[in-house]
């Protein structure tokens, strides 16, 4: 499944959910405490995604 990233509960998260895909929230060190549908990942900036997504592409 294909996903998604970004810093938005509603529009990055909702959104990215709706569509199907698997997220990761970057919190920018907010809490989440939003009624949207939670994250599958979070993190802390954008290194912290990329570095979950390269994890991601070498799991077997």
């Amino acid at each position: 499944m294909a996903g998604g990233w970004g810093d938005d509960p509603v529009n990055d998260i909702r959104g990215g959910r709706s569509a199907g895909l698997r997220t990761i929230w970057v919190d920018n060190g907010r809490s989440w405490g939003s009624a949207v549908p939670v994250p599958d990942h979070t993190v802390a900036d954008a290194n912290g995604a990329i570095d979950h997504l390269l994890q991601l592409g070498t799991a077997s």
